[in-house]
């Protein structure tokens, strides 16, 4: 479990994952600062055409000075993550166009001009540097909120771009694709991409996109009908391409002569710049007749709910303060509520699902587990307390049980009856004994200590269980005892 990247990057939470890697929420530990950095995944990373891809992103946000690309501030490989390549970039705040149409509809025509405008900024630079994107789609462009400021649009997503000058560290064109090889999103792609003409990419190629792109913005709708991805291939590349008037009559036969010049088939036919492109779009809508859409200051509204409900969820998130009754939290549970940690994803290994610490939890779940904790832990006490009365109950049982085998002992004789001793074992008056006889084996006959008279008196003894581990004690073999003759009586008449 990693809780630094690079010894300078304090994961935080994730933040989203993708085909190549997962981006994670980090704080700079010298300068306090929220970034967001991309970690190549273990499926990636063991794949050199991925980690070429990898690495061109990182640097062509470096390369682009726009404030409308994504601003890289670091790239390294990490030793906590096995030598796995990641880079740094702004921490943008907001949701991509593609999840903005999905929750607000079409989008009002200066509200697409506006964004696509700024689109178009940042792909004029990056096609004088020689860099086509070729992977335009309105889930690579973000809708980054500001504080003071209205929001702007963020390319995103320079992992597939084309070089069409050699760099440093480059070849003409993208290494790890060459010509036949089918790459970016199908729905946005150009003709030329969808044939694997890897000459034939260009500026144009994102020309395409933007065209298709536009129509999705203002309609809320894909331009393309088929159902799977062979119906997909024959639309694009052979079907006539219907005006998207005839299916949304609200935009116009300028917008269709917009739409027929940027996504034309042949790539010299089309617009030479997205400079250009946009700035013709600008004028296309002008006439046409729907009016209504979403409007910036309701696009502003929902951004700011949005990061309402991030913050209060980030809130929540974090551990709750236990109560002194509760059990003191092991030291696994508070590793994990002082940091969220990231798994390490190194090269050719199984990529393995990151943990949802603590402070990813929504503060109901943290709640929840708080009261499962409870319970269980009351679970377990109630068990051990019944465990406890059982054993006291056998315990019981059993001494009970050997109580009531024991036999009751015979009642003692009174010491007052005196039972004629037999005449052939008289008293011996050395030892104070006299010999067991053989047909009473359960009696012993004892002579009292002090008497007045030479009477023997037999005393029963009770019979007891003898113990199964108690062994018999062997007796000496008594003798016997020498006669006594009587004492003389005194004569009470003589003086």
């Amino acid at each position: 479990m990693i809780e630094l990247v690079a010894s300078r990057y304090r994961v935080l939470r994730e933040l989203g994952r993708g085909g190549m890697g997962v981006v994670y929420v980090v704080e700079h530990v010298h300068t306090g600062e929220l970034l967001a950095l991309k970690v190549l995944n273990a499926h990636g990373a063991s794949d050199p055409d991925a980690t070429a891809r990898f690495r061109r992103e990182a640097r062509v946000g470096a390369q682009i000075k726009s404030e409308h690309v994504v601003r890289v501030t670091d790239a390294d490989v990490a030793p906590e993550l096995g030598g796995a390549p990641f880079f740094v970039m702004e921490l943008l705040e907001g949701l991509d166009l593609e999840k903005l149409v999905t929750k607000v509809g079409p989008l009002h025509p200066d509200v697409v001009v506006t964004l696509l405008s700024q689109v178009a900024r940042a792909l004029d630079k990056a096609h004088v540097l020689g860099i086509v994107h070729r992977d335009l789609k309105p889930e690579n462009i973000f809708l980054h909120r500001r504080q003071d400021e209205p929001p702007i649009a963020k390319v995103l997503d320079f992992g597939i771009s084309k070089f069409l000058r050699p760099t440093a560290g480059e070849q003409t064109g993208l290494s790890a694709t060459s010509t036949g090889t089918l790459m970016g999103t199908p729905y946005y792609m150009a003709p030329e991409q969808a044939r694997g003409e890897g000459d034939a990419i260009g500026p144009c190629t994102d020309v395409w996109s933007m065209g298709i792109v536009t129509l999705r913005l203002l309609t809320a709708n894909i331009y393309w009908t088929a159902q799977t991805h062979a119906e997909l291939m024959v639309q694009l590349l052979a079907s006539p391409m219907p005006p998207p008037s005839a299916r949304w009559p609200f935009l116009g036969e300028n917008f269709d002569r917009w739409f027929a010049r940027s996504c034309n088939r042949h790539p010299g036919q089309r617009w030479s710049t997205v400079g250009e492109q946009i700035k013709v779009l600008r004028e296309a809508l002008d006439g046409q007749t729907r009016t209504n859409g979403a409007s910036m200051n309701a696009i502003v509204a929902l951004l700011g709910s949005l990061s309402s409900e991030k913050n209060a969820a980030a809130s929540a998130a974090q551990p709750l303060q236990r109560r002194p009754s509760d059990r003191p939290p092991s030291s696994r549970e508070s590793s994990e509520a002082r940091t969220p940690t990231v798994t390490a994803m190194v090269p050719h290994e199984a990529a393995t699902r990151m943990p949802t610490p603590m402070s990813q939890t929504t503060g109901n779940a943290n709640l929840t587990r708080t009261a499962n904790e409870a319970r269980s832990w009351n679970r377990r006490r109630s068990i051990g307390a019944t465990a406890i009365a059982a054993l006291v109950f056998v315990i019981a049982v059993v001494v009970y049980g050997q109580l009531v085998a024991r036999p009751s002992a015979s009642p003692a004789t009174p010491a007052s009856a005196e039972l004629a001793a037999p005449a052939s074992l008289p008293l011996s008056a050395t030892t104070g004994t006299i010999p067991l006889p053989p047909e009473t084996p359960n009696s012993i006959v004892v002579a009292p200590e002090t008497t007045a008279s030479a009477a023997n008196v037999e005393v029963p003894v009770p019979t007891r269980r003898p113990s199964p581990s108690a062994r018999p004690t062997p007796r000496a073999p008594l003798k016997p005892p020498a006669p006594v003759s009587p004492a003389p009586t005194e004569d009470p008449m003589r003086p």
